[in-house]
């Protein structure tokens, strides 16, 4: 079994605290471990969602590309001198 020393500033050490509180963890090593698990995953997920949130905004501007589209055609229409 390992041993590691970690030296840290005042903000990391609040930083470290609240998520120790948030994780549940009893000490400030099982709290770095237990985000050191839970980061590669929750990595992931972030750039999944980061697709799919693109992928809506593309779906968005396309969509909106087709209103603005009906709303010119619908005002030439109506400019039509017969």
């Amino acid at each position: 079994m390992g041993q590691l020393t970690i030296r840290t500033t005042p903000e990391q050490e609040a930083l470290i605290a609240k998520v120790q509180a948030l994780s549940g963890e009893k000490t400030a090593s099982k709290t770095l471990i237990a985000a050191l698990y839970e980061f590669e995953p929750n990595r992931a997920k972030i750039r999944e969602l980061q697709k799919k949130i693109e992928a809506l905004e593309n779906d968005f501007d396309n969509l909106k590309s087709v209103v603005v589209n009906y709303q010119n055609s619908q005002k030439a229409l109506l400019n039509i001198n017969i």
